[in-house]
């Protein structure tokens, strides 16, 4: 695995953390003093299906989203592919997932967990975008690629309906400071000079596009509280989405850069709305 996604996880899960973190006697916590949302936290998103950011890695799947995938029936996962396409999606990757899926277990704050883990298969992508010599690059297990090395080559996800917590989380980004203070917004990669990805956020225009937006956000950071659950970690997720809930398209800047917590050492409390 040429990315650990246990610590991707937690990396989520860390700045967003109520208690202290041990993990296979592992301290990750760090102190969180305020929670803000960043300045493009509602900002639109958009892909360019290059296949840029499919990281070569192992999946890491939790309790919920595992349960998800073993429950999920094949019409399920193709009545699901139908919002990215009016093909849908070709059920055989979704069973090679479920049939390739190991447990594997770890300790957190003393509690024995379990997660599920497919070993990287290599899929080799042509990638003339990239402002590197080597434009042949190492993707995911799933990147489905259309039209290979055309120049109107696509790429795609083949199990997008039960995609993990590290696949869904791009572009939203958590800045966690040394002292505490944490900014939920959406930025490019850290690597985007290799990468190259094109995406620009936008402001939303219309109430229709920030409402749009709104739940896009609403629905990783939900996600983001079934992992911490499996995992037994108390964040202040449910604080942050009930936050972000109530904020309208009217003056939606004046809700940014506000602390969603109390100074450490104080009662913590959502912000007043």
């Amino acid at each position: 695995m040429s990315v650990n996604n246990l610590d991707k996880v937690l990396s989520y899960i860390v700045p967003v953390a109520k208690e202290r973190i041990m993990v296979d006697e592992v301290d990750y916590s760090k102190p969180v003093n305020a929670i803000t949302l960043g300045p493009k936290f509602f900002h639109s998103d958009s892909c360019s299906l290059c296949g840029g950011c499919d990281v070569a890695e192992s999946n890491l799947y939790t309790e919920s989203e595992y349960n998800k995938i073993k429950n999920m029936t094949d019409e399920e996962f193709r009545a699901e592919g139908f919002q990215f396409g009016p093909e849908g999606f070709d059920t055989e990757p979704f069973h090679r997932l479920k049939d390739g899926l190991y447990e594997e277990k770890h300790i957190v704050n003393g509690t024995q967990i379990t997660v599920w883990i497919y070993d990287l298969v290599p899929t080799y992508v042509w990638q003339p975008h990239r402002k590197v010599k080597d434009h042949t690059i190492i993707r995911c297990s799933w990147t489905n690629v259309h039209n290979p090395n055309q120049e109107d080559q696509f790429v795609t996800c083949a199990i997008h309906p039960v995609t993990s917590i590290t696949c869904v989380m791009p572009h939203m980004r958590f800045t966690h400071s040394p002292s505490g203070s944490v900014s939920i917004s959406l930025n490019q990669f850290g690597r985007n000079f290799i990468i190259n990805c094109p995406v620009m956020f936008q402001p939303p225009k219309t109430e229709e596009e920030f409402e749009a937006n709104k739940k896009n956000r609403l629905d990783k950071l939900r996600h983001l509280k079934q992992c911490a659950d499996d995992f037994h970690i108390s964040t202040y997720l449910p604080e942050i989405i009930s936050y972000v809930e109530k904020v309208p398209f009217d003056n939606y800047e004046n809700f940014l850069g506000k602390s969603m917590i109390a100074p450490s050492g104080h009662k913590r409390k959502l912000f007043d709305l």
